[in-house]
């Protein structure tokens, strides 16, 4: 786990409701349900969840039994989830950093690919500050691997002006385990949280060429971008792949989950 050193990308996101909707992955109740376990969480338990999206840990979170306030201040982000959930959940639309929350409130804190656009000097102290005594964070992050073949093409046409979606078709987990090792001891160094649990799973889905298009476009570096230079990307992408006689990809993602418990005593 890292922070962002930069905040600039932190809602662009909402240029692309629909792609990342359409193509984010939607984590499963399994994990849920092994957190929730590590956490000591059982149904009917309050939890907070930092930057919700239109509620891609969200629904899981529910489909457990979890109480679920979800924090989302992107605009059209937050239309979209309240337009799917408004009956079900909690909605803050204001920034984990100014929210205004009681201190206590929560058994958890949950957050999907979110935590890292937080301001660190705040993220830890203000997620501990609202948890119940022996309260727990827990973390979710997922990383999209395209298969090799597919990857290789990008990177020698549609991608070659986006150095950020380049990368060593061989390109594994091992690549991202040392970074999440050195995040565990953030968490540690925070001071506020002991790290306790965490999981690597592996899973693979098929994605038609639109989806992985909008799965492209849907990361914050492209999102960011103005709305002619998506849409090439969107057509090189189909170019290139259908150059390679593909109609669906095969995406990896290795999802990465680290639930850490409130430190009681400095």
């Amino acid at each position: 786990m890292w922070f962002n050193q930069s905040l600039t990308h932190q809602f662009a996101f909402d240029h692309t409701v629909e792609a990342y909707t359409d193509a984010r992955l939607r984590f499963d109740l399994s994990l849920v349900e092994a957190m929730a376990d590590a956490a000591d969480l059982f149904p009917g338990d309050r939890v907070y969840e930092v930057g919700a999206g239109s509620g891609q840990l969200t629904d899981s979170l529910l489909a457990f039994g979890l109480e679920v306030t979800a924090n989302e201040p992107a605009p059209g982000m937050r239309g979209r989830l309240r337009a799917r959930l408004a009956d079900r959940v909690r909605i803050d639309p204001d920034t984990f950093e100014t929210a205004a929350i009681p201190d206590g409130t929560f058994s958890a804190v949950f957050a999907a690919n979110s935590f890292h656009w937080i301001d660190p000097a705040i993220a830890f102290e203000k997620a501990h500050r609202i948890l119940e005594p022996g309260g727990a964070l827990g973390l979710v992050w997922n990383f999209s691997f395209l298969q090799p073949d597919a990857q290789g093409r990008l990177n020698a046409s549609a991608f070659a002006s986006h150095d950020e979606l380049m990368h060593d078709p061989g390109l594994g987990i091992d690549a991202f385990s040392e970074v999440m090792a050195s995040g565990r001891a953030l968490i540690a160094a925070s001071g506020r949280f002991t790290p306790t649990w965490w999981d690597w799973r592996t899973l693979t889905r098929r994605l038609s060429l639109d989806e992985y298009a909008n799965l492209t476009v849907s990361y914050a570096s492209t999102a960011a971008e103005p709305p002619e230079v998506r849409e090439a990307l969107r057509c090189a992408i189909h170019a290139d792949l259908g150059g390679l006689g593909l109609e669906t990809v095969e995406i990896t993602d290795h999802v990465y989950a680290v639930v850490a418990r409130a430190r009681t005593e400095p």
